[in-house]
């Protein structure tokens, strides 16, 4: 039988993600991968999980291993409360909502918010995971290309939605601490402002920050969602980066009927997130443990940071530019024109070197083809030396086919 003429409209425009498609060609033995995003397993304490989950199970069991609260377990709530206030953000646990994954709540805002002839405004380039979801729904994505190393210049924010006919975008989705893919940190006056935008044109800012405490050089700054008098904007949060993505715990916290109607979504999508998880979440923030175990995962991916920036420096091509990420998993790096990383990529398995081509990334189809996207938190640093060594090889090879005039170096 032929299932796919049975598919609804949001079914057929389903894809799947080109970084899993791509990271499953770099399975093979000896590839040095400078492109998945995920935290390094030899970092987790797994004594400290163990024995947190051995005593949840033995003082909660019956209950955690319930159904629970849709909106979230409550001492997790009341715990990510606390937490939040240390971030600048005062809500109540009413105003929380547990999610399976910070993807768990794009999902849930594109449920509620868009549909096929709507809009969301959101950074070029962005995250993928909130790309494809915008456009699983047919929504249409207004580009808002970052302007330098503070990422989106508020003017140039309201000139793009000015120049669109049509109604304004009902989501400003925006990456703003160490952003996926770039690592650049949005400055707190241009913070201030686009929270200002929003307000005046209705819109309601999602400000997805999972790589906040992920900081090199100095505190995080503070979340736009922390100045926020007109209660335009949604701040999503995660454990997966400075905690372990096992757990899959997430969260919203904001406008009140944001979260209740996230809550009815949620209803649909899965009933509630694993109360177990949820529980040994919130021994995790009430003991102290994420506190006290930041400090090492910082100065662990600082470290590695700094190695893979100097190697790059060293072995890219001339011509490239290369951002400096204060803090987060990423750094991004752009090409000298006629390198091409979507072409290329197959190229560099075969070298035994991995990364992600910039051109996912990017809303319209056909941009980003010179960038590139290398990770280095879980890498260790002799190999991130190599991986990068690799790498300049490569590109030095494909610019010396393309014009037969090689140099190389970046200019620091």
């Amino acid at each position: 039988m032929e299932f796919e003429r049975l598919y609804s409209p949001a079914a057929r425009r389903l894809k799947p993600s080109i970084i899993r498609a791509l990271l499953s060609l770099v399975r093979e033995g000896g590839v040095i991968s400078l492109a998945g995003g995920t935290p390094d397993s030899n970092l987790f304490d797994l004594e400290l999980y163990s024995e947190i989950a051995a005593r949840v199970a033995r003082e909660e069991g019956r209950s955690c291993l319930q159904y629970g609260e849709t909106q979230g377990y409550l001492p997790l709530r009341e715990q990510l409360c606390r937490y939040l206030e240390g971030r600048g953000l005062k809500v109540g646990p009413d105003r929380v909502l547990v999610t399976t994954g910070s993807q768990q709540a794009i999902d849930l805002l594109c449920r509620l918010f868009l549909g096929p002839g709507d809009s969301v405004a959101m950074e070029e380039p962005g995250y993928l995971g909130a790309i494809n979801g915008f456009r699983n729904l047919g929504s249409a994505i207004v580009p808002l290309p970052l302007a330098d190393e503070e990422g989106l210049h508020p003017a140039a924010v309201e000139a793009a939605l000015d120049s669109r006919p049509g109604p304004a975008p009902k989501l400003l989705y925006l990456t703003p601490t160490f952003q996926n893919p770039t690592g650049r940190c949005l400055g707190p006056e241009r913070r201030r402002a686009l929270a200002r935008l929003a307000a005046r044109r209705g819109m309601l800012l999602v400000e997805d920050d999972p790589y906040a405490e992920i900081s090199f050089d100095g505190p995080p700054p503070r979340p736009i969602s922390a100045d926020d008098p007109e209660g335009c904007c949604l701040y999503l949060g995660s454990f997966s980066k400075m905690s372990v993505p096992g757990l899959r715990l997430g969260w919203a916290a904001g406008p009140p009927e944001v979260i209740r109607a996230m809550t009815l979504a949620k209803e649909s999508a899965d009933i509630c997130t694993s109360v177990l998880s949820q529980a040994v979440g919130a021994e995790f923030l009430r003991g102290g443990h994420l506190a006290a175990s930041l400090p090492r995962l910082v100065s662990a991916y600082r470290s590695r940071r700094d190695t893979l920036h100097k190697a790059l420096l060293r072995n890219l091509p001339r011509g490239s530019r290369l951002g400096r990420a204060g803090g987060g998993f990423f750094l991004w790096a752009e090409l000298p024109a006629g390198l091409d990383t979507m072409d290329l990529f197959q190229s560099a398995v075969e070298a035994k070197v991995a990364y992600v081509p910039g051109a996912p990334f990017y809303p319209i189809e056909g941009s980003g083809r010179g960038a590139m996207r290398l990770s280095f938190c879980a890498v260790e640093e002799a190999r991130l030396e190599e991986g990068a060594r690799r790498l300049g090889e490569l590109l030095e090879r494909a610019l010396t086919a393309g014009s037969r005039n090689p140099s190389s170096g970046v200019p620091a």
